[in-house]
């Protein structure tokens, strides 16, 4: 399994629910990105995976802000 952490559905407000992790942060995630069934007191197993395509957007936008910039001065 990849790098992750363990938080628990801790209530629902609106559109989503507020997950706490295990060192107390809150996390408020949409339904739309949870397991099917998911319900308050349940155990997610939070996965992060790393997005090499849109690393590579992001560094290229910053670049070309960076040039424009330097070409300013």
């Amino acid at each position: 399994m990849g790098t992750g952490l363990a938080a628990v559905v801790d209530r629902w407000e609106g559109d989503g629910a507020v997950i706490r992790t295990t060192d107390g942060q809150e996390l408020f995630i949409h339904k739309s990105q949870l397991p099917t069934g998911t319900r308050e007191g349940v155990v997610l197993q939070i996965t992060f995976t790393a997005n090499k395509s849109a690393t590579d957007k992001r560094n290229k936008a910053a670049r070309h802000l960076l040039s424009n910039i330097k070409g300013k001065i």
